[in-house]
């Protein structure tokens, strides 16, 4: 039943006769899923490749030919997942080119999100008193790293880690308190309480599905000890 899918490392991948192949096996279509991070010197690296790019030349040859088809493309490594989106669409200056109901919409979606300047003295010192209010994220990061939340931090780490973020890949968010309630985990004997998030999947500006997260913890990433809960739909 069903396509043959399998999981493959992209440096294990040939390409040859403009078609792409694992382990003689004609790929005809490839689910991406890489992830990119801020290196301590606020570079980004994309984690494609081990040491450099040559490792992976057969498939971006692949890709650059257009011989396959790819969901997840690699850009959106750099531009659909990089938070600083955020910070634009809260920009005065982007907001000029925003109708109304657009810039409606993204206040009640979009935390207030800021990049934090050596020159906005005013912001950086709403951001260091008033830690509970505020979370810290890298631009790009995955799976709750680079993010500080300042609910969870004594004040002299806070501190440090604005201190840090000043001129930095890295965005300031007004903190969201999302509830918590109690959840059965598949693992456990009892319900235990947990912090949940759901969020929506939009493919070609539609709304195409649903992902609910919790965790003890405030993040809620599954590699933070979250879970994924089931979201049913009931219409009236």
């Amino acid at each position: 039943m069903g396509y043959d899918a399998f999981h493959a490392y992209v440096q294990e991948v040939k390409y040859e006769k403009e078609n792409l192949f694992y382990q003689n096996k004609k790929i005809d279509l490839v689910h991406h899923k890489f992830d990119a991070f801020i290196k301590e010197n606020g570079q980004d690296r994309p984690c494609i490749y081990e040491h450099n790019i040559n490792e992976i030349k057969d498939y971006i040859q692949c890709l650059k030919d257009k011989n396959t088809v790819c969901i997840n493309p690699l850009p959106s490594m750099k531009v659909a997942e990089n938070k600083r989106v955020l910070a634009l669409l809260h920009d005065r200056n982007i907001r000029k080119f925003l109708k109304k109901n657009e810039i409606e919409a993204i206040n009640k979606l979009v935390p207030d999100t800021r990049c934090l300047k050596s020159n906005d003295k005013e912001l950086l010192s709403k951001v260091l008193n008033n830690k509970n209010e505020y979370v810290i994220k890298n631009v790009l990061d995955t799976r709750s790293r680079g993010v500080f939340i300042g609910k969870d931090l004594e004040q002299k780490d806070w501190k440090i880690i604005v201190k840090n973020s000043i001129d930095f890949p890295r965005i300031i968010q007004k903190y969201v308190q999302h509830k918590s309630e109690m959840v059965h985990p598949i693992n456990q004997e009892n319900k235990i309480k947990m912090f949940s998030n759901i969020a929506l999947y939009l493919v070609k500006g539609k709304g195409s599905g649903l992902l609910c997260r919790a965790s003890t913890g405030l993040k809620s990433n599954f590699y933070a000890s979250g879970i994924l809960r089931p979201v049913y739909i009931f219409n009236d």
